[in-house]
């Protein structure tokens, strides 16, 4: 379940990354056709970062809290 955690926030740092290194970067090129891709995969990634995290906190703690038993457990 740690690495679950580890990826789900590699995805909000992968999403602040590519708004503060990459695209400009890209800029820096001249490819500007690329930066409203990555700003829209910004804005995604972001999203699901800040929607997965505390939804995987939550399913972490009620499972190994012992509150839930049995057949509830696995749903």
């Amino acid at each position: 379940m740690d690495d679950y955690f580890c990826n789900v926030w590699g995805i909000g740092a992968l999403s602040e990354a590519i708004l503060t290194d990459i695209i400009p970067g890209v800029h820096k090129f001249g490819v500007e056709s690329i930066s409203h891709i990555l700003f829209t995969a910004h804005i995604y990634l972001q999203f699901l970062g800040e929607v997965i995290s505390p939804y995987a906190i939550l399913m972490y703690s009620i499972v190994y809290s012992q509150i839930v038993k049995g057949k509830r457990k696995k749903l």
